[in-house]
This record gives C-alpha cells, structure tokens and sequence, in this order.
C-alpha cells in the first residue's frame, strides 16, 4: 500500500448531531473536544460565518473542503460536510490533517525540484553566455594584438638582413626574445579557450618521432648555449622510424616543457630522454623524460604547477603566464597520456610524459608528406603579380619590402575590397592576399565578389587569408568562403614565401 493510501485509511471522523438551531445533541469521537448543549455556530468562527448560508438552503449537503479549525491550541486540516434537515442539522468532520500535510510537503518538495531545475538550466545559460563573451573577448583582443605584432616581428626580421653594428644587433635580439614571448602569451590565451570549449581536435598522421627530436635538438641547444648551459638528448633507436599521432601537439607538449626546464635552469644541463615503455600489436607507448639542474620545487608545491596562473614565488624574474604547464597537462591528457614530476631542492625537477601511439604493422613504404620549397623554386624564375588586400599603412609596407627583397614579385595594394575588384578588372594576378577587416566590403564580401565573375580564370585565383584571428572557427570560415589558405598574424617570412609557392605550383598543374 503507498503512503497516500495509508494515510487515507487513518482518517479521522467526527459525527455531530445537532438541533436545527445548533445545540449540540450528541456526537461520536471527540478529536475537536465539543461538549453536548454547546451550539456549534458559537465554538469556531468556520461556523459561524456559514451559519446564514445553511439555514437558508436546507435539505442540502454543503461541503468545504481543507477547512482549518484550531480548537484548544491544536490545528486540524478537515473537509466538512454540513446536511440541514427540518428536524435536525448533521455535520461530519473528516480530519485529513495528516494527508494534507504529506501532499503540501510533496507539492513543495516537486516544487523546489521544478525551481531548482530551473535555477539549474539558467546557471548554465548563464555560464555558457559568460563563456561565449570570454571566448569572443579572447578572440578579438588576439586580434588586435596581433596587427601591431605583426609590424614588430616583421620589421625586425628586416632589419635583421641589414648591416648591424653590435650594439644594434644585441638590442634586436632583445626585441626578437619580446616577440616570441609575446606571441607565446597569445598563443596561450588561445589554447586555454580551446582546451574548456572542448575544441582541441587530436589528428592521426604518420610521422617521424626521430626527425621531431632532431629539430627540437636543434633549437634548444641553440637557446641552452646562450645560457651557458648544456642540452642533451638519449634517444631509444629502437623507436620505430614512422608513428602515428599527432604531432603538432607532441611537439607543443615537448617544447613547453624543454622550455620551462632551460628557462629555471641558471646552470648545469637540461637532458631530454626519449625511451619505448612497450611495443604491442599495431600500439606503441613512448615516455619521455626532461631532466633539469634547476632550482627545485618545494614538494607541497608540485600539484600546483599545473593550477591557472600558478607561478612559484622565487621566480618572478621568470615572468609568464602561468598558462603553459596547465596547457601542457590537459593536452597531455586529451592525448589519454600521463605527466608526473619528481623535485629536490636546489638539485633540479624530473617531469615525465608517457604518451600513446600506434603504427603501421606493414612498415608502410610510403613517405611522411612533408614538401619545402626553396627560394624561387614554384615561380619558373618570372616574377609573380600579387594583389594585396589591406587597409593598413603598416602592414601594407611590411608586405611590400618582405615580397620585393625575396625578388620574385610584383605587388599591387588595394586598401579596399572595392579597389581589389577594380585591380583585377584590369591586371592578372597569381595569388590575392586578402585582409578580412577592412572598412567597406571586408576580406568575406570580396571573395565573394570574386568567387562570382562570370571570367572562370578570375574566378580560380588563389586566395590567402592574412589575420590577426587565429582559431580554428575563423580558419574554417575562410575556407568556406572560398578561401585557399590562410595566414595568421604575426607570420615568418619564410612562412608567407612558402604559401604564396605552394599555391603558385598548384595552380599552375
């Protein structure tokens, strides 16, 4: 039997019998405690408020239901049925106090589910609203950044080419270390926002471990030197040649750490071993391990590093985000690996990284994909006509002295979309590089235009989008637009030479 049921079954009944004026006669149980000759329209103000509307409706039932009566300091929760007849008045009390109090509680308790259910629902509007304006502000304060960013780490890179004194070149290597490091804090902000919307999509390529670890050898050694101090790398040779995973983000995991351990190493060496934990049907389990000399960290310190923000008081001169080791870790993870650290003070910090990989049973034949292109090798020793899209001064000149030094362009610079389709009206163009803000027609409204001449050759010409934005949405955006490649601000010059070749050379076949 359920509890509404039960409760049912324990009601009470009280029976009264009274005159037609009210005396009491005569009643069975006594929950409401009335005395006989006592007139009912007198012992509780419910009855004597009804006490009109019976007397003029006789020979008729009247019910009230859930009628609260208080009698002698006790609350009753009744349904009252009231039958005046000619010779006498019958009122029956059926005491539910205790079923409406269970339905009451109940009807609260459904009650405080729907509104904490609501609460509930509009916490999480809230929280993805504040994660959406986070996310956007991320964004566009990245691509702010970016621009002027962009004009220093290409201007520096041109003047890098020049004749330097001494003096000038070390003040240039100052501003080179500022760009990389401001350009790292960026890239940081970006990744944190990616890794908490969940968008850090894990690709699957075959690649060469081996050849990864060379050119990071290459790079730290050379960052370790102007230290002082010594980077080493033990590689495990029985590492099969070709693996597959991603290596983007192994290569990112590796340099944030290598990075870290030269960066709070003042002296001694900075190893990174490279060892094979199993090899298993078509799986294979790699740990790497990055041994410091470092100063140490306290050990109730240890599972901090990866907090947000987290940065050890005694290194301040150090100065970063505090992002990169909690990057490192969720990437780690979103990999399905695991990072420990081991620490002593004042001797140096162990992390290890054990991450999963898998293989090609077969040892396929074919070759990792990994085209480069030379200096002039895709422009058939012509110069190539380039349309540039871009409404700023200096990123305009930027564009212009890099393309005219490497000596295998001409170049032409619309400041609007509008300009850009008049431009190529009237000249061919091998490539377009195009500038998504600009005022006017923007970069997605002038590809458009393009993508719709009814001249099918003016139609195909290759597109590259130059911008400060730099995720994986806006990337997406441009090619659906119909955009060839894109470029994110602040670039290399070798990395703009070797887009504008590649889609020469395919446009050319």
């Amino acid at each position: 039997m359920n509890a509404t049921a039960s409760n049912y079954k324990s009601i009470n009944i009280q029976e009264i019998f009274c005159e037609p004026n009210g005396t009491i006669r005569f009643f069975n149980n006594n929950f409401l405690k009335l005395n006989e000759g006592e007139n009912i329209f007198l012992c509780h103000p419910f009855f004597e408020s009804i006490e009109e509307t019976l007397l003029q409706n006789p020979n008729e039932i009247q019910t009230y239901p859930c009628v609260h009566l208080g009698l002698d300091d006790e609350e009753f929760i009744c349904d009252i049925n009231i039958t005046v007849e000619e010779h006498q008045l019958t009122v029956v009390v059926l005491d539910y106090t205790d079923a409406y109090l269970n339905l009451n509680e109940i009807a609260q308790e459904r009650n405080e589910s729907v509104i904490n259910s609501q609460l509930l629902i509009l916490k999480n509007q809230q929280l993805e609203k504040e994660k959406e304006f986070k996310n956007k502000f991320i964004a566009n304060i990245s691509h702010e950044i970016r621009s002027p960013l962009n004009a220093i780490v290409g201007f520096s890179e041109l003047l890098s080419n020049t004749s330097l004194s001494m003096e000038q070149s070390e003040l240039l290597q100052v501003i080179h270390k500022a760009n990389d490091q401001l350009t790292a804090i960026i890239n940081d902000m970006l990744d944190i926002a990616k890794i908490e919307m969940g968008e850090i999509h894990i690709k699957k390529e075959e690649f060469s471990l081996k050849d990864l670890i060379l050119q990071l050898t290459k790079i730290y050694s050379k960052k370790a030197e102007n230290k002082f101090l010594t980077f080493k790398v033990d590689y495990d040779e029985s590492i099969r040649e070709k693996i597959i995973g991603d290596q983007v983000r192994v290569q990112q995991i590796l340099e944030n750490l290598i990075q870290n351990a030269i960066k709070y190493t003042v002296s001694g060496h900075v190893i990174l071993k490279v060892e094979k934990s199993f090899s298993r049907a078509n799986k294979l389990g790699i740990n790497f391990k990055i041994e410091d000399t470092g100063a140490g960290i306290p050990e109730d310190k240890i599972n901090q590093i990866f907090d947000s923000f987290f940065q050890l008081a005694n290194n301040a001169k150090n100065k970063g985000t505090g992002l990169g080791l909690t990057i490192t870790k969720n990437l780690i993870e979103i990999l399905d690996g695991k990072i420990t650290v081991e620490s002593i003070l004042a001797k140096g910090t162990t992390v290890n990284v054990y991450l999963p990989f898998r293989f090609n049973i077969l040892e396929s034949s074919k070759k990792v994909s990994s085209k480069t292109y030379k200096k002039n090798q895709g422009f058939d020793g012509k110069k190539s006509n380039i349309l540039l899209v871009e409404n700023n001064e200096i990123s305009q000149l930027l564009v212009m002295k890099t393309l005219i030094n490497h000596g295998s362009f001409h170049i032409d610079i619309a400041p609007t979309g509008e300009k850009a389709l008049q431009y190529i009206s009237l000249r061919d163009y091998d490539v377009i590089l195009m500038d998504l803000m600009m005022p006017g027609m923007n970069g997605f409204e002038t590809t458009a235009a393009i993508r719709n001449f009814e001249d099918k050759t003016l139609r195909k010409i290759p597109i590259i989008a130059l911008t400060g934005f730099a995720t994986k949405e806006q990337r997406q955006a441009c090619l659906d637009a119909g955009m060839n490649d894109y470029i994110t601000k602040p670039f290399k010059q070798e990395e703009l030479i070797a887009t504008l070749e590649k889609l020469y050379l395919k446009n050319k076949e």
